[in-house]
């Protein structure tokens, strides 16, 4: 007798420690967002599926999930499934069958704009008897982007509609250089560079190519995101309020059918291709390149201010106009703002992302 229970509890002890050995082996773990880009305080999905991958069932299996801190968990029944612990992790307990595939979701949202993560979790399985366990842990990096909180419409839809109506009506006065739709006579205020000279020798007289009015509308738009002559200094409030400024002008244009570059200092963090300069463009992925980065950016600086406003007058060209969007316009500043109001003959507007600062938090 004493020989079979010595022998029963061999056979314990190997299926114990096989089981604690093999307990997580071909055991996958997922968390994933159903939307990876999401507006502040929306509503999204987070799937966790654990996959048993062997012909032995997981009698027990403990998920520790590292969640950001930024997320709520907004579903009601999530308690039934998950406790929550004060470093930021959810977890849950459950158990597998041979080969099969289970699936948990839960509705979150994030309020604050920027790039959060799933980071993974720790995986405990136990062995089939329950005494000890085994740890596992899985790294992730699933990408969720929040994107800047949308303005309400009021005192900065007047802004644009003056500033961009003004200059409508000026490009009619303005002449496009490549629309030639006749010739007239010289009149002695064209430059030399206009007159046409075999229709002169025609005409017995000077005369000087007639220009058709521009009819395209153009801007670039100029994001700062800068609080101080050396670009250290961090202003968060300002700086989001920038970003909230800039997504608005963009949309404003979009929504206009008017044609806009983008350019800025700010860094976006994540592989999204070249950012800090996008060319000219409409439509909807051209405006969700942008937003998206926006979403993205933080408040590093990739180059100086001043620097973005010299080169954007060495480039400038007519027909084009220029809004900046900055979270204070700085007196350092000044001298190559003059410069780009020169050059663009005056056809730019500055929108100082401070006096939106109160806005951006009673809409939150």
């Amino acid at each position: 007798m004493i020989w079979v229970i010595a022998f029963l509890l061999i056979i314990a002890m190997v299926l114990k420690d096989y089981s604690l050995k093999h307990v997580l082996e071909k055991v996958t773990y997922l968390s994933r967002a159903d939307n990876q880009v999401v507006e502040p305080g929306e509503e999204f999905s987070v799937t966790t599926t654990l996959h048993n991958n062997k012909w032995l069932p997981v009698t027990y299996i403990k998920l520790s999930e590292l969640i950001p801190a930024a997320l709520k968990v907004v579903d009601q029944d999530v308690d039934k499934y998950y406790t929550f612990s004060e470093n930021g992790r959810m977890i849950s307990t459950t158990y597998l069958m041979p080969y099969q595939k289970y699936t948990r979701s839960y509705k979150a949202s994030i309020d604050q704009r920027g790039r959060y993560f799933l980071h993974g979790a720790t995986l405990y399985g136990g062995d089939i008897f329950g005494i000890d366990e085994t740890v596992e842990h899985v790294t992730l990096m699933e990408e969720i982007v929040v994107l800047p909180k949308s303005l309400p419409a009021g005192k900065l839809d007047a802004v644009l509609g003056g500033f961009l109506g003004d200059f409508s009506v000026n490009r009619f006065i303005m002449e496009d250089p490549i629309l030639t739709i006749g010739f007239r006579d010289y009149t002695g205020r064209e430059p030399m560079k206009d007159i046409n000279w075999p229709q002169s020798l025609k005409a017995n007289k000077l005369m000087v190519k007639n220009f058709d009015h521009t009819t395209d509308l153009s801007v670039t738009v100029i994001l700062n995101v800068e609080c101080s002559e050396d670009g250290k200094e961090i202003n968060s409030a300002r700086q989001e309020a920038a970003f909230s400024v800039a997504r608005y002008v963009c949309e404003y244009l979009e929504n206009k059918r008017i044609k806009y570059s983008f350019t800025t200092n700010a860094t976006a963090a994540g592989a999204i291709g070249k950012w800090n300069t996008i060319t000219e463009g409409l439509g909807r992925r051209h405006l969700y390149t942008i937003i998206e980065g926006l979403g993205r950016a933080t408040y590093d600086s990739t180059q100086r201010f001043g620097n973005i406003l010299e080169k954007a007058a060495f480039q400038s060209e007519n027909g084009r106009a220029h809004i900046i969007i900055t979270p204070d316009m700085l007196p350092c500043w000044e001298s190559a703002y003059r410069k780009l109001y020169t050059s663009c003959d005056g056809h730019v507007t500055v929108i100082r992302a401070c006096d939106y600062v109160t806005e951006t938090k009673e809409d939150e």
